[in-house]
């Protein structure tokens, strides 16, 4: 049932102050350290966990595992916060939690001792193991751990989590999860796409009803021991005044977690295959089938997040209007394939991106933002509809996604763009029913104080005087193409959990 009015507008703007913006700065960098050591020295022991953890599930190529208590790896100074005194046992003030002893960096500890600290030395401040009393407002915490490997190169993975806006938030958690109800920017704290930290919030219509999280959201990229790179996409709950509960009104009950997404590049296939590890946290009291559906979940998104890309690609086009489409009696045979149509077992489908007519071995069906207008393109509803692509627009967006977007790093060298240190807090605000989209990006001349605005239309101008072709090289390469874009469509596993929706 949708919800009205929407929730967004009930948020004022959030303010910080510098002091504060800094404690959420150091707070998520030492949950992405925890993340990354507890990483490397799960993969030391071959991927093997301890007797303690249990086993939830398997899909495709990942596996989940949950413990009661807290991560062995998981610091106190990185669970959930607030601005302000609290009666919960798990939040505290942000002065009085991030101080020098809790902060002090994950490297500068030996991965011995933290080894040797048991889960109790760890445990967050009100955390239960063992049966939980109704009575008490503190429901048991549970960690879980997801890894495995994905089809998707990793930065594209980091890249669909990141959005400066309301409007572009709630579509693309939409596109990750059917059960997203409504969701908010509420400040940008550091807008980079390299280098993002922020707070949002999210409602969902889960297995055990309908639940929403203020958050604390930092994406970006570190390296490990090895110095190989690593995206991350890490979140913590946070409470601050602007975010109230939304019991009354929406019936919505708040829920508190924490979540790290390492990703990195596959060993033997870095451009296209990456291994995520997940290691989270959260406050859940509910029976075992709920949450073993919310584990299968949680892995046919990441299972799925290729199609996600796909998604966003599509989105940044405009489709093709009804109009310009491909006359039927203009194509006996399909565009791609050359088989001739039938009207019992080859009939005729049209691209929405490209208007050509394809057969139905030819076209894949995507996940697209907003009711699918044939004259006007998209709407701004943030309805998702699933509609079909041929599979070269669909591989084409691949190859010049990848082309647009090392070309963007080399015209932001070129142009001496500024970079944002990860130390810096520059504030940028935002307000929650702000919906413009990002599609251009901000440069300043060498040697001068104007700013200048670069969009993507000149961009592929200046990518072909350079001699820089964003399409595909060769359409003969569509046909072996095919066979594998149909592969990927044949791991997709939404139909795995939406019998429990």
């Amino acid at each position: 049932m949708p919800m009205s009015p929407p929730a967004s507008i009930a948020f004022a703007p959030v303010s910080l102050t510098a002091s504060q913006a800094m404690q959420f700065e150091n707070m998520m960098t030492q949950q992405v350290q925890d993340a990354v050591l507890a990483r490397t020295m799960q993969l030391s022991s071959d991927n093997k966990l301890d007797s303690d953890w249990r086993h939830v599930g398997t899909l495709g190529h990942l596996k989940a595992f949950k413990i009661r208590g807290v991560d062995s790896f998981s610091s106190t100074s990185s669970w959930a916060t607030t601005l302000k005194r609290s009666s919960r046992a798990t939040a505290c003030t942000v002065d009085d939690r991030i101080s020098t002893s809790t902060c002090t960096s994950t490297s500068q500890r030996s991965v011995q001792s933290r080894m040797k600290m048991s889960t109790a030395t760890h445990r967050t401040v009100g955390a239960t193991i063992g049966r939980h009393n109704p009575l008490d407002p503190c429901p048991p915490l549970q960690s879980s751990r997801i890894f495995g490997r994905v089809q998707g190169n990793y930065r594209d993975i980091v890249d669909v989590h990141y959005a400066t806006n309301s409007v572009d938030f709630v579509q693309r958690q939409k596109l990750l999860s059917p059960g997203v109800i409504d969701g908010a920017v509420l400040l940008n704290i550091r807008s980079t796409r390299d280098n993002y930290l922020g707070i949002k919030w999210l409602a969902e219509n889960t297995f055990a009803g309908k639940r929403d999280v203020c958050f604390v959201e930092m994406t970006g990229y570190t390296t490990d021991t090895d110095g190989q790179e690593i995206g991350f996409v890490a979140l913590a709950s946070v409470d601050v005044p602007e975010c109230p509960e939304l019991t009354g009104s929406m019936k919505l009950t708040r829920v508190r977690m924490k979540r790290t997404t390492l990703i990195t590049p596959a060993e033997d296939e870095p451009k296209t295959t990456s291994e995520v590890f997940v290691m989270g946290a959260i406050e859940a009291n509910e029976s075992a089938l709920v949450a073993l559906a919310q584990y299968r979940l949680k892995m046919a998104v990441l299972n799925d997040i290729s199609l996600v890309i796909d998604s966003q690609n599509i989105a940044k086009q405009k489709l093709a209007p009804h109009k310009n489409w491909v006359p039927d009696e203009c194509r006996p045979s399909c565009s791609i394939c050359s088989r001739k149509f039938h009207f019992v077992n080859r009939r005729r489908h049209h691209c929405r991106l490209c208007g050509d007519i394809v057969c139905k071995t030819c076209y894949v069906v995507r996940a697209v933002p907003g009711i699918v207008d044939p004259v006007e393109g998209y709407s701004s509803d943030p309805v998702i509809c699933r509609t079909k692509f041929c599979v070269r627009c669909v591989v084409s967006l691949r190859v010049m996604d990848k082309q647009l977007d090392r070309f963007s790093r080399r015209i932001s060298r070129t142009l001496n763009a500024d970079t944002v240190n990860m130390s810096d807090s520059s504030f940028v605000s935002q307000s929650p029913a702000s919906g413009m989209r990002d599609s251009s990006i901000t440069y300043f001349k060498r040697g001068t104080n104007a700013k200048h605005i670069l969009d993507l239309g000149q961009l592929f101008q200046i990518s072909a005087s350079l001699d820089i072709d964003p399409r595909m090289d060769n359409d003969d390469e569509i046909d072996d193409i095919n066979a594998w874009v149909r592969s990927m469509d044949s791991q997709q596993s939404r139909s795995d959990y939406e019998i429990f929706v």
